[in-house]
């Protein structure tokens, strides 16, 4: 039996007989009819009874579903609905029984879309009254994902009232709803009344926005006010950096001549991106920059994204710094990053790197991380520092005790 995609994603984290449990039940829902073409009627009063936690539940356990008797002939929705409304309760309270963690949840998220689509409203009162806690937050964010793609709308008019709106969940819909429609997801972030909510709701906008079109979500973050912009912009830069890391630096540059501390986490995550993709273009880029503190500033995170990847360049850029104490901190980044990507490279290649830290300040920040991370060549280093022996790979004519 071949496992389904969401499944399989996490069979290499749940014992064998969690997965077994799962693969059982998926074959018993693909044995019942699927649902009929025919919409839903409109849930009746009882709907939020048949979904709340069960009295006895304990504390922090997730809600029982307990199965809605069967219809009467008279009933007006199709037998085959009630038997997949009835079959998923009954799938939905077997995983909540058995499976844990993201096993759990992974195997909740088809059964939820499933549910979404024949009842929103109960699947929806359902996830609200699980217990409070990291299960109740994941499964409205897992819902809501479904809902905001299938009927944004309705998922936004729910949410406010649910008790469940938070910034996390407020992230969640607007982020999904901005694949479909941006300005409308947009308007929904405006009318949050929290300031927390609508700082993520529009940050999770512009990141699924730039992803698809960076100059118009660009546009759109620019148009924020203050306090939202920040964040919006730099879920701007990151996106759009993934995929045009010069165009998005270009952007952030084009937003202040001068360094400007809001927009800080930007410009690191266009860097970061950048680096990762050629670490030559950036280089090139600050070469073509005038000095000024804001070169200096994107010098250093460059030199700090560089350091595991190209950390001659790094240490290059880190000891040109103008500013003394963005200086001795990039070096000491550099360095604690070099060392934690290649502790063999670094600690054959820091004796020549010497050369450039003339400063004993900026010495003194290595000799700092080395004496958490390996004490023993911290010595070495400051003996090679003061000549007692030679670096690694010298000739042994240029020992201070040769003859």
């Amino acid at each position: 039996m071949k496992l389904p995609a969401f499944a399989r994603r996490r069979v290499a984290g749940i014992p064998l007989p969690s997965i077994l449990i799962a693969a059982a039940v998926l074959i018993a829902l693909r044995s019942v009819p699927p649902s009929s073409k025919k919409p839903a009627a409109p849930p009746t009063a009882a709907a939020p009874q048949d979904v709340s936690p069960s009295p006895d539940a304990p504390t922090g356990s997730p809600a029982a579903l307990p199965v809605s008797p069967q219809p009467a002939p008279s009933d007006p929705k199709p037998a085959s609905t009630e038997a997949r409304r009835a079959s998923l309760k009954a799938a939905i309270q077997e995983i909540l029984s058995t499976l844990q963690g993201d096993a759990r949840l992974e195997s909740l998220s088809p059964l939820l879309a499933e549910w979404i689509e024949l009842d929103a409203p109960a699947a929806a009162a359902w996830a609200a009254a699980l217990p409070a806690g990291p299960f109740r937050s994941d499964a409205v964010g897992e819902l809501l994902l479904h809902w905001a793609a299938a009927d944004p709308e309705k998922a936004a008019a729910w949410l406010p009232g649910s008790g469940s709106l938070d910034p996390e969940s407020a992230s969640t819909l607007a982020g999904q709803w901005a694949v479909s429609d941006p300005a409308k997801a947009a308007s929904w972030a405006a009318s949050l009344s929290n300031p927390a909510d609508r700082t993520a709701a529009r940050a999770a906008i512009a990141s699924s926005w730039a992803a698809r079109d960076p100059l118009n979500a660009a546009a759109w973050a620019q148009s924020l006010d203050p306090s939202d912009f920040p964040a919006a912009a730099t879920a701007v830069a990151d996106a759009w950096a993934r995929s045009a890391p010069a165009r998005a630096a270009a952007w952030l540059a084009s937003l202040s001549p001068d360094p400007n501390p809001a927009l800080e986490a930007a410009a690191g995550t266009v860097v970061q991106h950048w680096t990762e993709q050629n670490p030559g273009a950036v280089s090139q880029w600050l070469n073509a920059m005038p000095d000024s503190p804001q070169k200096d500033s994107a010098a250093s995170l460059f030199a700090l994204a560089a350091a595991p990847v190209a950390p001659t360049d790094a240490m290059l850029w880190a000891s040109s710094l103008a500013d003394d104490t963005l200086r001795r901190d990039t070096v000491a980044g550099v360095c604690e990053r070099w060392y934690d990507a290649a502790p063999d490279e670094f600690k054959a290649q820091i004796p020549a790197q010497l050369d450039l830290l003339e400063e004993s300040a900026l010495r003194h920040g290595i000799y700092e991380m080395l004496y958490e991370k390996d004490p023993e060549f911290r010595l070495t280093l400051l003996k090679i520092a003061d000549g007692d022996i030679p670096p690694p790979g010298a000739d042994s004519s240029d020992a201070p005790d040769a003859q």
